[in-house]
């Protein structure tokens, strides 16, 4: 499975964005490049699609630099972008195609907003080369119509893609055109998508994937647990008192506040320091939390008591918050990396 493909199953755009048309200089544009090496691919797929593209859907500060936002996301360092793919690239074990990189991250740039199509240039950026059987690292090794199985062993090995019913030990696992539903005793069962106010999400299910088979719906994730539905998902983030649950988002600023009584919460302002959030765990402004005595009280810091969240950048380890170490440096380690003998290494097998 190309690593693309997994970047759009988790993807968070907004629809119905316009780019600003574009005034070119005396002796008109610069032409997009024709194809991108790997790094290059990696990076501006990094920075416009984990940076650009939440600011022009309003989901992150137009003013924020693209490595404060990038650091939100993944706090993978450059030298690891698409590491797997690279070591798969060195062994023989896959093709990369350039123009296709450039086509695709083009298309990704400009990916309308709650998108969660990947481009068809997407699809031809890796080639695999392993055949059902062989061993692999990630999915991306493994042949068109498989996935690199490592659930029970690592290196792993290409299984072929399931189809709608069957339970998988990973949500990468299951055909093109199916969504996962996490299952209480383990694995992702594939689901297909359903039409427009079918049952997407039985209550309290994690689903990824595009459930629904109409691309302007979503489905619903009622604050009560109950099921979701395939409803017509809005085309603007929500303002101030609008109704909201799980998959409606609020516009920058406001948090989707339960409400007692009701299956919907509301967009209400982030409940500030020292205010009860007996009700919302969740509501309180950037940097504080929800504390004991259920009110908002400061995150954890860097050498801090901690329990268990601490600022973004760091983790709650032992009780007190570290931070993330990077390609070499001491444990915990930042995501993309795995701890061996306290060095943050590129994440193999164990």
């Amino acid at each position: 499975m190309s690593p693309l493909r997994a970047v759009l199953i988790v993807c968070f755009s907004c629809a119905g964005c316009l780019q600003a048309v574009q005034e070119c200089p005396e002796g008109g544009c610069p032409q997009p490049s024709t194809t991108l090496s790997l790094t290059e691919a990696c990076t501006r797929q990094r920075n416009g699609f984990w940076c650009e593209t939440p600011k022009r859907c309003g989901l992150a500060d137009p003013m924020a630099s693209c490595e404060a936002i990038n650091k939100n996301v993944t706090s993978a360092p450059d030298e690891l972008c698409w590491y797997e793919e690279q070591q798969a690239l060195d062994a023989g074990r896959l093709k990369y195609d350039p123009k296709a990189a450039a086509e695709c991250v083009a298309a990704l740039e400009q990916l309308p907003c709650f998108s969660s199509s990947a481009p068809a240039a997407c699809e031809r950026v890796f080639t695999g080369l392993q055949p059902l059987g062989s061993t692999c690292f990630s999915g991306a090794e493994c042949v068109s119509g498989a996935w690199c199985d490592r659930s029970a062993s690592c290196p792993g090995r290409c299984v072929a893609l399931a189809d709608a019913g069957v339970v998988v030990p990973d949500a990468l696992g299951c055909a093109r055109g199916l969504a996962a539903a996490e299952q209480q005793d383990g694995g992702w069962r594939c689901v297909a998508p359903v039409p427009s106010g079918a049952v997407c999400r039985q209550p309290r299910e994690q689903l990824l994937g595009a459930a629904c088979q109409s691309p302007t719906d979503a489905c619903s994730f009622p604050f009560d647990g109950g099921v979701g539905r395939c409803e017509p998902f809005r085309s603007q983030l929500g303002a101030r008192g609008a109704a909201c649950d799980l998959s409606r988002r609020c516009q920058r600023g406001l948090a989707c506040r339960f409400v007692p009584g009701e299956t919907m919460g509301r967009c209400q302002n982030l409940i500030p320091l020292g205010a009860s959030c007996q009700h919302d765990f969740n509501g309180c402004e950037v940097g504080a939390m929800c504390g004991r005595a259920l009110t908002c009280v400061p995150e954890p810091r860097i050498g801090e008591a901690c329990t268990a969240t601490c600022v973004k950048g760091t983790r709650c380890e032992g009780g007190v918050c570290q931070p993330l170490g990077q390609l070499g440096g001491a444990c915990p380690c930042a995501h993309g990396l795995q701890c061996v003998e306290n060095r943050c290494q590129p994440q193999r097998c164990n």
